[in-house]
């Protein structure tokens, strides 16, 4: 069988190649049966005469002999000639047979191809080298309009316009150019009108396997193509209207609990990308007030009825802190057994839309109430008024017909305010004000007053026209407007707009009076932990009592504000002249607000302990800013918080200096993270045996300017700023890519190696992926690597920490739970997660084998790890003494100064001999 070439067309020459093959099978016999005869034949001639000579020595037998010598020749020749005649006619006949055959088969196929090719809705033809039409099948006559007999012979010229012959005729060339199939699109008037057809062209060969014309099969995907166009013209058009309209589409996957959202609902919720798009998340974009009817209606009809989400609510955008008015729509997606499976919408900011309602509403009213309308004489005594006029006073026309509007006067304005509304409208001949009148019951109410004087056309006034409104609501509503844009929704304290105007004044009037101010910074501890576990009520009722104690705890002429979150700012003024004494008052308050909030909170029947860090700062008129005084009040609250929090501390010049020193070296780490200015060290685990059976990996900055610092001098800062999560993931990658190396070695190819993870990278959703991905980025063995946490790390959170120790352990990983004994620590979770190894602190270590409490801490670790099968390893092992007393009481591996400092690699690699030895 012959293969193809590498186009899928045969070899050339090969069919010339089958003929001589097939030619040479027909003349082989009869060559051969020639060949046979003469060979017979001439071996006849050449020796029948001498042995019949030899055998028959008589005359007459001899004759006879040669007779039938010859006889016998004729015979053999006769059988010869009949079976080479027979052979050839059975071949004739068994040729003709086939040949019947073949013909036969041809004209079926000739007719199937025909009717496949007549039948096919595409246009399909053959052209010659020149562009002639050699053939066409019936929808190309059809599309044309023209008959056959019309287009064979003829090239697109005479079909086409010219431009659109001149791209057929192009594409044709290409095609047998190249010697290659081509699939184009081509838009061609037909008798259709204008249509789009998709063509394969392809390259017809000779006998020879030479280019001989082309083929081409055309397929109508006019309406495909408008139906292509529509649709996207339908989504751009969509896409600018959701744009037009500040409408932004969500997804919420109901068993993940995450949603995705579309670029414009990011800038109307005044997110980014980072944003964490959670359930949690999402509740905290919703303002305080709205955010437990919103939870209510979500469960209640969307969830348990399968209602679709139809609702109205405001928003707090995290980018400016703007509340915005939203309008959700959404509809459920349920799976075959009517389970919700997620929730698809839209979102549209309605803001506007709310404001001119609401201004709508206003006008509406102030339309439906109408003014109150009084007509009185030159001399101001009455003599109409209208309904609302009865409405809005309380008098009816008779009551007051007759007497001047002096009846509806409040007292609360003096003459000299009457005297000079009367000289405004005698000189412009129109006033326009607000004051306070009295009700016919007697109640006082704010009333919108015009007047105007009507004169004759002499100039002499004859009547005066006033119109009244009672405006005592809209200016209660603008009082509460004036509420919701100074105070806080929740808590009724000032917000940070009327914070700032309070230390503004709060400066400006202890710059004209010389005494001393303080700000105290207040920031409840634990209280997002309270807020987690026990909900948004709990955590929204705790902040509006803890707003209760502090207004209690300080004088009425002091502001308390809430500064954000469970943030709180306290505001002291008329403290002193004398620094010290102002001080001393400051710190009398801040005392007394530190033990009030430490008091439990009774909340539904249940008891909630959230103390607070202080933080506190003098501040006198002409020497700082309110930005300032902020700022070192938060210095110093953060002090607190570092020194334990539940505590008071001042601000001192020093922290500036700290901050300033912290912001460079946060600039520097993130530098250094680009520049890839760190190395790992590597500090031996020793075992029972003496033998270096682990190490531990830790991280090492090649500092420009400082040298070589230890983590102690940088990583506080990277984990306030985030960076210790790529920097954890890049310590991760070189203690992979390093298992790895070792595996070459035979003296460290068994080495376990250990890496600390900080809380905020365990505490990353993608934590597990980012480890596995390490282990097969660098080909490392997942048994080599063991994972130090803290019992902070896992205590923050222990479903989350088993599941993702869980998942890292059957990949084969192991665990070790660092500086046991210094936290909070529980026998409970030691039991649930998969731990392998605890760590003694080096702060125990530090006390052996003298140090009694010390030494008692050390057995009870290593026997309630024995007993709970786990290895113990000591760290901060500096002294003989100390390795000793541990080797006696059973700990299982040591690690410190005893042995070998932290150390590069290839120092590691030289030392290894000497460190076991």
């Amino acid at each position: 069988m012959v293969k193809p070439e590498r186009d899928g067309r045969t070899p050339r020459g090969s069919d010339g190649a089958r003929r001589n093959q097939a030619a040479a099978g027909r003349l082989y016999y009869p060559a051969q049966l020639a060949a046979i005869y003469a060979v017979v034949a001439s071996l006849w001639i050449v020796f029948s005469d001498t042995w019949a000579a030899r055998l028959f020595h008589d005359p007459t037998e001899l004759r006879w002999v040669d007779s039938t010598k010859g006889l016998l020749f004729v015979v053999f020749t006769a059988a010869l000639l009949f079976a080479l005649a027979r052979r050839l006619v059975a071949q004739v006949e068994r040729a003709v047979r086939v040949a019947e055959l073949a013909y036969q088969n041809h004209a079926r196929h000739r007719r199937l191809i025909a009717e496949l090719l007549d039948n096919s809705p595409d246009a399909i033809f053959a052209k010659d080298r020149d562009g002639r039409y050699t053939f066409i099948n019936r929808e190309v006559a059809r599309v044309t309009g023209r008959a056959a007999e019309h287009i064979i012979g003829d090239d697109d010229r005479a079909i086409f316009p010219p431009e659109q012959a001149a791209e057929i005729a192009a594409n044709d060339r290409a095609v047998m150019e190249r010697d290659g199939v081509l699939r184009t699109v081509e838009r061609l008037s037909t008798a259709d009108g204008e249509v789009t057809y998709l063509v394969t062209k392809g390259p017809l060969h000779d006998i020879d396997g030479r280019v001989n014309g082309m083929f081409g099969i055309s397929r109508d995907v006019t309406e495909s193509e408008r139906d292509k166009q529509r649709l996207a013209d339908a989504l751009e058009s969509l896409r600018e209207s959701q744009e037009i309209a500040g409408i932004g589409s969500y997804v919420l996957d109901l068993a993940q609990g995450r949603w995705h959202s579309s670029p414009v609902l990011d800038r109307l919720l005044g997110i980014d990308a980072d944003y964490a798009r959670t359930v949690d998340g999402w509740a905290q974009l919703i303002d305080g007030t709205d955010r437990e009817a919103m939870a209510h209606y979500f469960a209640h009809t969307v969830l348990a009825l399968r209602q679709p989400f139809d609702r109205e609510y405001r928003i707090v955008r995290p980018s400016d802190g703007r509340r915005r008015w939203v309008h959700g729509l959404g509809r459920l997606e349920c799976d075959a057994d009517g389970n919700p499976l997620r929730l698809r919408g839209t979102i549209q900011d309605i803001t506007d839309r709310m404001r001119a309602e609401e201004s709508l509403r206003i006008a509406a009213i102030a339309f439906e109430a109408q003014d109150g309308i009084i007509v009185a004489d030159a001399q101001a005594r009455i003599q109409r008024v209208n309904q609302a006029f009865t409405r809005i006073t309380g008098y009816a026309q008779h009551e007051v017909v007759g007497r001047t509007p002096a009846l509806l006067q409040s007292g609360r304005h003096d003459a000299p305010f009457y005297a000079a509304m009367r000289e405004v409208i005698a000189r412009d001949g129109y006033w326009q004000g607000e004051l306070c009148s009295r009700h016919k019951s007697g109640t006082l109410f704010t009333e919108r007053l015009t007047i105007s004087a009507v004169k004759a056309p002499d100039g002499a006034v004859t009547h005066y026209v006033a119109s009244l409104a009672d405006v005592t609501q809209q200016r209660e509503a603008e009082s509460r407007a004036q509420q919701l844009a100074y105070f806080d929704a929740l808590t009724g304290l000032p917000n940070r707009v009327l914070l700032h105007d309070r230390i503004d004044h709060a400066l400006s009037w202890s710059g004209r009076s010389g005494e001393h101010c303080a700000l105290l910074f207040v920031d409840l501890d634990n209280f997002k932990k309270i807020n987690d576990t026990t909900g948004h009520h709990t955590g929204d009722e705790l902040l509006v009592r803890a707003a209760q104690r502090m207004k209690r705890a300080v004088r009425d002429g002091d502001t308390v504000a809430r500064f954000g979150g469970d943030e709180f700012i306290v505001v002291l003024e008329e403290l002193g002249a004398d620094a010290t004494g102002a001080a001393m008052r400051a710190a009398q308050v801040a005392e007394k607000l530190r033990i009030g909030m430490a008091e439990p909170y009774e909340i539904d029947g249940q008891s909630f302990y959230c103390t607070a860090s202080l933080g506190a700062t003098l501040f006198i008129g002409g020497e700082d800013t309110a930005d300032a005084v902020l700022m070192h009040a938060d210095l110093a609250m953060y002090r607190a918080k570092q020194d334990g929090r539940n505590a008071l501390r001042f601000f001192e010049p020093g922290m500036q200096d700290e901050l300033a020193r912290r912001t460079a070296l946060e600039s520097e780490l993130r530098q250094a993270i680009e520049r890839e200015q760190f190395e790992l060290y590597y500090q031996p685990q020793i075992d029972r045996a003496g033998a270096v059976v682990a190490v531990e990996a830790l991280l090492r900055w090649h500092h420009p300017v400082r040298g070589l610092l230890a983590p102690g001098e940088f990583i506080a800062v990277a984990e306030e700023t985030g960076l210790i999560v790529g920097l954890g993931q890049w310590v991760l990658d070189a203690a992979c890519a390093q298992i790895a190396a070792w595996r070459a070695q035979p003296s460290a190819c068994m080495r376990v190696v250990a890496v600390n993870v900080s809380a905020r990278q365990f505490a990353q959703s993608d934590f597990v992926d980012g480890v596995l991905c390490a282990l097969r980025t660098t080909g490392a063995e997942a048994s080599r690597l063991k994972l130090e946490l803290t019992e902070s790390i896992v205590l923050d959170d222990v479903d989350d920490a088993l599941h993702k120790m869980q998942a890292l352990k059957a990949a084969g990983i192991s665990f070790a739970l660092d500086d046991f004994g210094t936290g909070s620590s529980s026998l409970s979770y030691l039991t649930r997660l998969p731990i392998d190894q605890l760590k003694i602190d080096k702060s125990f270590v530090d006390g052996l084998p003298d140090g009694r409490q010390d030494a008692l801490v050390a057995q009870t670790i290593i026997t309630m790890a024995k007993a709970l099968g786990l290895a113990v390893v000591a760290e901060g092992v500096e002294t003989d003494a100390q390795w000793r007393f541990l080797m006696r009481y059973g700990c299982d591996l040591f690690q410190g100064f005893h042995f070998a400092a932290p150390m590069p690699r290839e120092r590691l690699e030289a030392a290894d001999a000497t460190i076991e030895s």
